[in-house]
C-alpha cells in the first residue's frame, strides 16, 4: 500500500442504500406528497427536486442546524425523520417516485367548476 493509499476512498459515496425506508418515514413522505398534490405543485416540486439533487445531504445538515428554531413551527420528530431521510443518497429518487406514482387528488368536483353559459 502506498503512503497515500488511505486517501483512495476518502471521498467515496455509497451509490446504493440497502436500508429500506421506515414506515414512519413513508407516512411523512405521503403527507408531504399529498400536500404538494393538493396545491397542484407537482411540476415545480419535481423541478426543484431534480435541480437540488446534489444538495440533499447539505439540506439535511441545514435542517439539523436549524432544528431548535424550526421545531417551533414543525413537529420535532418529523424534522428528525425528514433530516435522516435527506441524508440517504437515494432520497431524491424515492421522493420523485412517490410524487409521480401517487394519484392526483380529485378534491375539485365538477360541480365546483364554472357553469357553462348558454350561447
Amino acid at each position: 500500500m502506498t503512503r497515500l493509499g488511505w486517501l483512495k476512498h476518502a471521498f467515496a459515496v455509497d451509490a446504493s442504500t440497502d436500508e429500506a425506508v421506515s414506515d414512519e418515514t413513508i407516512a411523512l413522505l405521503d403527507r408531504v406528497v399529498d400536500e404538494v398534490k393538493r396545491r397542484r405543485l407537482e411540476l415545480p416540486a419535481l423541478m426543484v427536486l431534480e435541480m437540488s439533487r446534489p444538495l440533499n445531504n447539505l439540506s439535511a445538515q441545514v435542517l439539523h442546524f436549524f432544528h431548535p428554531i424550526a421545531s417551533c413551527l414543525f413537529r420535532p420528530h418529523d424534522l428528525k425523520l425528514w433530516a435522516a431521510f435527506l441524508e440517504r443518497s437515494d432520497s431524491v429518487n424515492v421522493l420523485i417516485a412517490r410524487l409521480e406514482k401517487s394519484p392526483r387528488d380529485q378534491s375539485v368536483s365538477p360541480s365546483s367548476s364554472s357553469p357553462e353559459r348558454p350561447v
